[in-house]
């Protein structure tokens, strides 16, 4: 079971595609972090 999950997630900025169609998920008791190119 998840505590999390996401679907086909996609963001851009104008012409630029940060994330195309990304699935993600997380079990339940469990810990992760997500940390971008830049640290944010």
């Amino acid at each position: 079971m998840y505590a999390l999950s996401m679907r086909a997630i996609s963001k851009s900025f104008k012409k630029v595609v940060a994330n195309d169609n990304i699935t993600f998920s997380v079990k339940k008791n469990t810990i992760h972090g997500l940390v971008g190119e830049n640290g944010a």
